[in-house]
């Protein structure tokens, strides 16, 4: 799950990590964090993306406990909901959350937490600490219990097993190259959703790429860090992208050669042409771009065809949690705007539905195929959490 590379592991604000560091501080805040933690017991996560959350992702998964992260915006309800769900045997939490949090706990009976900030640890132990890698686990063994939006009811705890993530990782960096040591990744959605904790975690550092952590989302930010670390791979959801290519547009549209060009792009259609065409805009994401993976939602097919034109090349794919979270993405050299891609090699796929629905506009006639597919395969979990299994 980790090994130890002669490399920085992650950069956050200026600083870096080396693999040999990340090793250390996962065994210094195993100490701490999961003291009391049995294998198989719960740490919950509540915190801002820092070095420190990921030193607590990794430690729990040393101890071969479930890492549990939960989204730090959460309300007094949603996370007394979780809480109250789990029963965590330790909570992580950002200082700045820590009276929020004992708050909940306070309102839950018969409930007890150990809390951990990470100022409780006690970071002069670090030198003593052996350089030890951390194995995958078991592939029955949770890894992390990733609960759900609510969305249709309350939240449910998806419980993904070492082989549910395995089977994902095996794909983007075995299968496909997506994912390689020099891949550089910034990290810029939160870790509570599994797309960010596979696609900008879990697998960069299993293949021995360096993280980038993004102290904000505010496009200023984002370019700064893509052009001062020459980032190679974005993990991103459509909104993302928008803004994105919001600001890039509104610069080519104030300028007449620009939109020319743009235009002439457009109609080319050639990849190549465009990066030479668009090296300005090119460079100013770091000019070591190799994908955008767009995922969470359906790109906008408008959007997709801004990146296209400037020449960057986009992934998306299609999946959910319960899945770790990959059903289906786009290889690369396979990329068709509003295609989602190939399901993953052993993926079985049964149409349960088909609707055609038909209908007349004042232009022409538009269809709309309704597909509800379910994928059956290892990557799929087994069940959903509940206290009875403890």
């Amino acid at each position: 799950m980790l090994t130890q590379r002669d490399k920085n592991a992650i950069v956050y604000k200026g600083i870096s990590y080396t693999y040999t560091q990340l090793l250390q501080f996962s065994l210094l805040y195993k100490e701490h964090i999961c003291l009391n933690v049995p294998k198989g017991g719960r740490v919950l996560m509540f915190s801002e993306n820092t070095p420190e959350y990921i030193f607590a992702i990794y430690a729990t998964m040393r101890a071969e406990a479930i890492v549990v992260p939960v989204d730090v915006t959460s309300t007094e309800k949603e996370l007394k909901y979780i809480i109250n769900d789990c029963r965590p045997d330790a909570i992580f939490v950002e200082a700045s959350k820590k009276d929020f949090v004992r708050n909940v706990i306070q309102q839950i009976e018969g409930y007890t937490a150990n809390i951990i900030l990470p100022n409780d640890i006690d970071l002069c132990d670090i030198e003593r600490m052996p350089i030890v890698d951390i194995p995958m686990g078991g592939d029955n063994d949770v890894i992390s219990i990733i609960y759900t939006s609510g969305t249709t009811g309350s939240p449910k705890g998806v419980m993904l097993t070492y082989e549910n993530i395995k089977y994902n990782l095996d794909e983007i960096i075995n299968e496909v190259s997506i994912f390689t040591a020099d891949s550089r990744v910034i990290l810029l959605l939160p870790l509570h959703h599994i797309f960010p904790f596979a696609g900008a975690l879990l697998a960069p550092i299993k293949a021995g790429g360096t993280v980038y952590i993004a102290e904000n989302i505010a496009p200023d930010t984002i370019l700064r860090l893509l052009n001062e670390y020459k980032i190679t791979v974005v993990i991103g959801v459509p909104r993302l992208y928008e803004a994105l290519a919001k600001g890039i547009m509104k610069k080519i549209n104030a300028s007449i050669p620009a939109k020319i060009l743009y235009k002439l792009a457009s109609v080319i259609g050639s990849r190549k042409f465009s990066k030479i065409l668009f090296k300005s805009v090119q460079d100013k994401f770091g000019g070591q771009m190799n994908f955008f993976v767009s995922g969470g939602a359906a790109l906008p097919i408008e959007i997709a065809k801004i990146f296209k034109t400037l020449g960057f090349y986009v992934l998306e794919g299609y999946g959910m949690t319960e899945c770790a979270p990959m059903i289906a993405f786009t290889r690369p050299g396979e990329w068709k705007i509003g295609y989602c891609g190939r399901l993953l090699k052993r993926v079985v796929s049964y149409v349960l539905k088909v609707q055609m629905l038909c209908w007349d506009t004042t232009i022409d006639q538009k269809r709309l195929l309704i597909l509800y597919v379910m994928v059956g395969c290892i990557l799929v979990i087994l069940e959903y959490f509940t206290l009875s299994m403890v």
